[in-house]
């Protein structure tokens, strides 16, 4: 698992255990429907954005579903939930005049070459800017003078093989130069 998965999953949980402490919920037996709605609650009065509180629940629902797979806690102790999906994002995408625009800016102003080359690269090759700020040794192949861009998230466990890679919304990342 990813740090960053882990990061996060702790961070769901030490908010999830401070509402416990708050609420009498001490053992995972006593995480159920009605204190897994109580936590919805207590979340949406803190001011939490939907997309997280229905992260946060399938955080518990998961941590939940792993305790009962492992026969740390009983079947009849796992979470029969349902979490809101969110088929869209907020995230912004420029569109191509935009990141033209952008291009064409920071390509004419020397101090901001830097950036062109950035702007220039994520458009073009679909990577996410971690990917190009952080590539790893072994995907980098100066013989060829090629940049493997891997798509991890298949697992091998699981039979999963590698595709073309897709944004969240399932539209192709491999970018072309607008």
């Amino acid at each position: 698992m990813a740090e960053s998965s882990q990061a996060r999953y702790r961070s769901v949980r030490k908010v999830h255990e401070t509402f416990c402490t708050n609420f009498g919920v001490s053992v995972w037996s006593e995480v159920d429907r009605d204190s897994v709605a109580a936590f919805a609650k207590w979340r949406k009065r803190q001011g939490r954005a939907p997309r997280t509180v229905a992260t946060d629940l399938d955080v518990i629902r998961a941590a939940n579903r792993w305790l009962v797979d492992n026969d740390l806690l009983a079947t009849e102790f796992r979470l029969r939930i349902g979490v809101q999906k969110f088929d869209e994002s907020d995230t912004y995408c420029f569109t191509a005049g935009q990141v033209r625009a952008m291009r064409d800016y920071t390509g004419e102003t020397p101090e901001l070459g830097w950036l062109h080359s950035i702007i220039v690269a994520l458009s073009t090759s679909g990577m996410r800017i971690g990917e190009l700020l952080e590539p790893q040794w072994r995907d980098v192949d100066l013989g060829e003078g090629v940049l493997r861009i891997r798509d991890e998230r298949g697992n091998r466990s699981r039979g999963n093989t590698v595709k073309l890679r897709t944004t969240k919304g399932k539209a192709s990342r491999a970018g072309r130069e607008p």
